[in-house]
């Protein structure tokens, strides 16, 4: 029933989660709260009944919800900021000149970094050498990766049929 469901721990840990989504979202998007206050004001304030504060005894509100240190807690850690989604057809590029036939990918397989970078500042563009985490580089695409064969420093390509 209703009166009992948020005492199940399944729930509990679910709209736990669900908060520390909302929370994730609000790192992501400082200006929520300005953006629901400009929606309709009396639901900005509107008392959340059975929501009580723990010190006053007055019922939470809706404005109350944006700042979980003021709530009382903080969380561990929180999700990642996703990427952005693919909204337009992406562009493809071509590498005339470069001969990528299959006696270079033999013997050897590929790990590929993609970066996208203006054409105003692709002179200056270096590409990054030290091992960082490649999607907080601002033009950072993807990667990909090409499996060329049979090398000797691989067990299970040793081990197993060229396909």
């Amino acid at each position: 029933t209703v009166s009992f469901a948020a005492f199940y721990p399944a729930f509990f840990m679910h709209h736990g989660n669900v908060d520390r989504l909302y929370e994730a979202y609000l790192r992501d998007h400082p200006d929520s709260r300005k953006e629901f206050a400009r929606g309709d004001p009396a639901e900005f304030d509107e008392a959340l009944a059975p929501f009580y504060h723990p010190d006053t005894g007055e019922l939470r509100t809706h404005s109350e919800l944006f700042d979980t240190r003021a709530l009382g807690y903080v969380y561990d850690s929180l999700p990642r900021k996703p990427r952005d989604q693919l909204r337009e057809v992406p562009d493809y590029a071509l590498f005339e000149g470069l001969d990528l036939g299959s006696r270079i990918f033999a013997d050897r397989s590929y790990f590929l970094h993609v970066f996208v970078v203006p054409e105003t500042e692709a002179e200056a563009f270096e590409v990054p050498l030290v091992a960082v985490p490649r999607e907080e580089h601002v033009y950072y695409a993807g990667s990909s990766s090409i499996f060329g064969g049979k090398g000797d420093g691989c067990a299970n390509c040793g081990s197993g049929k060229l396909t």
